[in-house]
C-alpha cells in the first residue's frame, strides 16, 4: 500500500506536467521503499486509469525511464477498478465522522487509509477475475463490482 498524497493548492489544476513533476516523486519514493522485497529488483507494476494525466506521452516516457510496468484500465470503468472499492470506504469513513475543516478532513482520510489493511487490498485485488468475467458477461454494462 503505498503513501496517501493529499494534492495541494499551488500545484495548480491536475496536469500531465504536475502529475509527473509531484504525484511521480511519491510513487519513485514508495518503489525506493519496498525494493527487493514485494516488488523485486528495482520494478514495479502501478495500476492506473486511462485518464489523460495518466496517458500523456511524456508520463509514458517517465515511467519507461524508472522501470515502471503500467496495467492498462479504461478511464470510465468503475467495475474493474478495484481502487474504486478503497475510495468507497474511506468516503464512508468521511461521511460517518463528518470532519469540519480541511485540516480535519485531511487528518480522518489518512487515519482511515493508515488503517485500511493490506490483507483488505489483496482480498479486494483478488476479485479481478470476477470482476472481468462480470464485465464480459454484461457485454460491457453495468455489474454488481
Amino acid at each position: 500500500k503505498g503513501p496517501l498524497v493529499f494534492f495541494k493548492k499551488d500545484w495548480g489544476s491536475v496536469t500531465s506536467q504536475v502529475y509527473r513533476e509531484k504525484i511521480l516523486p511519491y510513487i519513485l519514493a514508495f518503489r525506493e521503499a519496498y525494493k527487493g522485497s514485494v516488488i523485486g529488483p528495482g520494478n514495479m507494476i502501478l495500476m492506473e486509469d486511462g485518464l489523460l494525466v495518466h496517458t500523456a506521452r511524456l508520463n509514458q516516457e517517465a515511467y519507461g525511464r524508472h522501470n515502471i510496468v503500467k496495467i492498462w484500465f479504461p478511464a470510465n470503468s468503475p467495475d474493474l477498478n478495484p481502487i474504486k472499492n478503497i475510495w468507497k470506504r474511506l468516503k464512508d469513513a468521511v461521511y460517518r465522522r463528518q470532519p469540519r475543516t480541511a485540516q480535519e478532513m485531511r487528518q480522518v482520510l489518512q487515519e482511515e487509509w493508515d488503517a485500511f489493511d493490506l490483507s483488505e487490498i489483496s482480498r479486494i485485488c483478488r476479485t479481478m477475475r470476477a470482476r472481468c468475467e462480470a464485465v464480459i458477461a454484461a457485454a460491457g454494462g453495468p455489474t454488481k463490482w
